[in-house]
């Protein structure tokens, strides 16, 4: 008898595995290549992005800024790709002046500053930057208008985050075409840090700042990296004539026309701003024989929008408000448009300060507290779109409109004002 180990089952072959058919392999080597042609080119254009800006000619990469328009002249800035030599800013005249004159340029890494001085107020020039011969950029500036003259301007704020809406109202601003531009704060978000100004200063405003003066002054979020503000003050070239002890160019102030605006950093604390800032304001305004007086800072006094009214600014600046006679205070901070009746002593008044929140520049828009919050000097408040303040002023009279990116007027106020 026999059994199963006497007639073993033949082991099966395994079957022969099938060798990868030539058009198989064909297909695997053409992806290879195209992902390594890929890599290439990425390597490639980063090596080239990194290598452009030392083996191209220099060029612009920010500006020109115009800064610091007087009646005879200005300061120009702007940012080129790498150190750049033997720059030079050529202004020549319009119409039938044949006058062309040639500035130095002061150069510190690739920051370039031109001062131009010897001109007719309140005239168009064109300026041309030139490295080498080489045209590096062209624009147009006006040198500012003497007492007497019509003038018009634009406040607006809280700008700096780069949104969609902050690119509309810009071009909205365009169309103003406005003498100066005032901003009362919070240029770049998060944290003021020099990166994001080419985004969210430079890039939205290139057609404005290059033409029009830009009169800034700190927001809290301007100051808030560790350096306290450093690139606000590498990137603007503002007057240094600002009270003692305050770092230089945080608080300043200029004149245009009939007008004086007293610029302050409200960031500081409310013993340097009652000690040092409070006196210096009241006592700029003291020798100013025009007759607009203006103040613009970042925190308001008073709002009813998400932020609580600044107990520091109010206790400290307001009374050297009223001492100096100043017409208006322009603010931001809150995201919104508000606007008061004149006042006096944290009241309305009949004759006094009307303080105006202009924050809804670009980023994020905040809603009012319920209406019947509103204490009875609340003229105005307008959280429904971004929206900018324009400011005409001829002689005695002021007329204000609040206008939104996509045009519409939603306050208008004017004043006649009395000796």
């Amino acid at each position: 008898m026999s059994t199963s180990d006497d007639n073993p089952t033949p082991p099966q072959a395994e079957p022969p595995v099938p060798e990868p058919s030539p058009s198989r392999l064909d297909a695997r080597q053409r992806r290879l290549r195209v992902a390594g042609v890929i890599l290439l080119l990425l390597v490639l254009v980063f090596a080239g992005y990194v290598a452009a800006p030392w083996v191209l000619p220099p060029w612009i990469v920010e500006g020109p800024l115009v800064q610091q328009v007087s009646p005879e002249g200005a300061v120009v800035v702007w940012y080129t790709s790498r150190p750049a030599e033997s720059q030079q800013l050529i202004v020549a005249a319009d119409g039938d002046d044949p006058m062309q004159r040639t500035f130095a340029v002061a150069s510190t890494g690739r920051r370039n500053v031109a001062r131009i001085d010897g001109l007719l107020a309140h005239r168009p020039y064109a300026y041309r930057i030139v490295q080498n011969g080489r045209t590096l950029a062209e624009a147009r500036l006006r040198t500012a208008a003497l007492p007497g003259t019509p003038f018009h301007f634009v406040v607006f704020g809280d700008s700096g985050d780069a949104s969609q809406t902050q690119y509309a109202l810009a071009r909205r601003i365009e169309q103003v075409d406005p003498d100066f531009l005032v901003h009362t704060g919070d240029l770049v978000y998060p944290r003021g840090a020099r990166a994001g100004y080419r985004r969210a200063f430079f890039v939205p405003y290139r057609r404005l700042i290059r033409q029009v003066a830009f009169w800034p002054v700190p927001g809290n979020h301007d100051v808030a990296e560790p350096d306290r503000g450093a690139p606000f003050r590498e990137v603007f070239e503002l007057p240094a004539n600002g009270p003692a002890q305050v770092t230089p160019e945080h608080a300043y102030w200029f004149d245009y026309a009939d007008a004086r605006f007293v610029m302050i950093d409200s960031n500081l604390s409310q013993q340097v701003l009652a000690e040092r800032v409070a006196p210096w304001l009241e006592a700029t305004f003291a020798g100013f024989p025009g007759r607009w007086r203006f103040v613009v800072l970042h925190h308001p006094p008073y709002t009813v929008g998400a932020h609580k009214p600044s107990e520091a600014v109010r206790r400290a600046l307001v009374p050297a408000f009223e001492a100096a006679g100043v017409d208006i205070v322009f603010s931001g901070h809150d995201h919104m448009y508000e606007r008061t009746t004149p006042m006096r002593r944290g009241q309305r008044a009949e004759r006094g300060v009307v303080y105006i929140v202009t924050g809804a520049g670009g980023a994020r828009l905040y809603e009012a507290m319920p209406r019947e919050q509103w204490p009875d000097y609340v003229a105005r408040v307008y959280a429904g779109q971004h929206s900018f303040t324009h400011i005409r002023i001829a002689g005695a009279r002021l007329e204000l409109e609040q206008i939104t990116a996509d045009g519409q007027v939603i306050d208008t106020w004017s004043v006649l004002k009395q000796p």
